[in-house]
């Protein structure tokens, strides 16, 4: 399947989110949108859509905005926390589209996503409440994500089209607060840096951002603690992995990437050999690597 991700705010190609969807074998077409010129993001979305003519169009925070105000004709839209009061003219959205959103969202109010269901005349199961933050990075949120994505016929029959319901003039949203996820945590304990950097020492060169970014991310999340054991299972199933069927050899770079993001899948649940993005030999022996932890 192929999906167009649009991003949100700030943020950048590359994330958890599209990295996510790439793994579990989907093609995704993630293109760098401008952050301060709205209309130049919806036109580099259009030109994209059109190009490669996606199944699915994932919009992210101003991402969904921009996914609302794109032409996506038959595409299925999952919006992730959607910032349609602040971006764009859109105020409705087509039949079949699903909405993710947190209900601690601290950066778009929950209430926008149950008020453009109700504008667009969705069912009520259309908006999925998951996740403890805005990013919709944890576990939980990137399945229920690639749920959305998979889970019905993309290809969407439009009914005769509508006026759109008269509502008020919306409130934008506070500019000043948007920011790739809030910084939950001024500071992190020292045991916990410690732990964070061990990982990193480990597995950082194969995920594409530094320390300080590493570190960060952890501040954001509602349980930092909970993250770092997640991360400290899955380098440990890396090293374990190397120890017993490598010989401590270090694969090519790639290779490496493919079984890092691997175990990330793992470490959401994921147990489907056929979505590790890894040869199955490899995908049953990094499994057995990963719950082998959870057994002992």
């Amino acid at each position: 399947m192929t999906i167009l991700f649009l991003h949100g705010w700030h943020s950048t190609p590359g994330g958890t989110k599209p990295t996510f969807l790439a793994q579990h074998g989907h093609t995704v077409i993630n293109p760098r949108l401008p952050d301060e010129d709205f209309e130049e993001a919806v036109r580099i979305a259009q030109s994209e859509f059109d190009k490669h003519e996606p199944q699915v169009v994932v919009g992210s925070s101003r991402g969904g905005a921009v996914a609302m105000n794109i032409n996506s004709g038959n595409a299925k839209l999952v919006l992730l926390c959607p910032g349609w009061k602040t971006w764009g003219n859109a105020r409705t959205v087509k039949p079949g589209t699903v909405i993710l959103h947190s209900r601690a969202d601290d950066v778009v109010p929950f209430a926008h996503s149950e008020e453009l269901v109700k504008n667009s005349g969705l069912p009520a199961s259309a908006l999925i409440e998951v996740g403890s933050d805005h990013r919709l990075a944890d576990p939980d949120s990137l399945v229920k994500m690639l749920e959305a994505c998979e889970n019905s016929d993309n290809a969407i029959l439009l009914p005769r089209r509508m006026e759109p319901p008269m509502t008020p003039d919306p409130e934008p949203i506070d500019l000043s607060k948007l920011r790739p996820g809030p910084i939950r945590h001024e500071s992190l304990p020292p045991e916990m840096l410690e732990q964070i950097k061990a990982v990193y020492d480990v597995i950082g060169q194969y995920l594409d951002t530094t320390l300080e970014q590493f570190e960060i991310g952890f501040m954001r999340d509602m349980h930092p603690e909970s993250e770092v054991a997640v991360w400290c299972s899955i380098t440990a199933a890396w090293l374990a992995y190397h120890e017993k069927f490598l010989g401590d050899e270090v694969l090519p770079d790639e290779d490496e990437r493919k079984m890092l993001g691997a175990l990330i899948t793992i470490s959401t649940g994921v147990k489907d050999l056929e979505k590790l993005g890894v040869p199955v030999e490899v995908g049953q022996r990094l499994l057995a690597c990963y719950d082998g932890l959870s057994s002992q």
